[in-house]
């Protein structure tokens, strides 16, 4: 088990991240945005569970070797770069509404759970992060370091859980009223589409494994 002052320590180094805003919480807010508060907080937590499947890997030593093959690497940022514009591309072609009626009605929320879950799964820089962020604070002698790792990991998933649903909260009560009256559901979906692709397209050209 991490000590209580390196797991202090990690958690701060860890809400400065994620209360800093990224392409996951420009994600999670554009989500709460399109989809309202629910489908927001949902999208949140598929991103959560995503990044816990990268805080595993990273404990069991998969996440470094994904990070130090240039193949594998390229082919999930292909993959997460493709599959946000395809998801960009669903905007567009959407009608003249935002997607949160079936989601309020419950029809698709496993969906956008699921949505959630593939953008962090195919994010290797999750896997770049967690490489480097976790080894500084595990200790030897506290217990087997994997599990160390994989408690941290774990951890950082959560908090991330609570700042992205936060994110998304205000999105989906605040942002979504303010998009409707202004530009309307029309536009609000071409905001929404623009917004993935662009995310997509950042993927792609993004370096492969220097983090830039």
């Amino acid at each position: 088990m991490p000590e209580l002052n390196t797991f202090l320590a990690f958690t701060g180094i860890v809400l400065a991240v994620l209360l800093v805003p990224g392409p996951a919480v420009l994600f999670v807010v554009t989500r709460g945005v399109s989809l309202g508060v629910k489908g927001g907080v949902v999208s949140a937590a598929g991103v959560a569970l995503g990044n816990a499947v990268w805080a595993m890997a990273a404990a069991l030593g998969v996440a470094a070797v994904v990070a130090a093959s240039g193949r594998w690497f390229s082919i999930l940022k292909i993959a997460g770069g493709l599959y946000l514009i395809w998801l960009g591309i669903q905007r567009f072609r959407a009608r003249d509404r935002l997607e949160s009626t079936d989601v309020e009605r419950g029809a698709s929320l496993r969906r956008v759970f699921g949505q959630g879950v593939v953008v962090a799964v195919l994010n290797p820089k999750t896997a770049l992060f967690f490489v480097a962020l976790l080894p500084p604070f595990i200790t030897p002698g506290n217990g087997p370091v994997w599990i160390q790792g994989l408690i941290l990991g774990l951890w950082f998933s959560t908090v991330g859980l609570i700042t992205d649903s936060s994110y998304a909260t205000f999105a989906g009560g605040v942002g979504r009223p303010v998009l409707m009256r202004t530009i309307g559901s029309r536009a609000g979906n071409r905001v929404v589409g623009t917004t993935y692709i662009g995310l997509g397209a950042a993927a792609l050209v993004s370096g492969s494994r220097s983090g830039d």
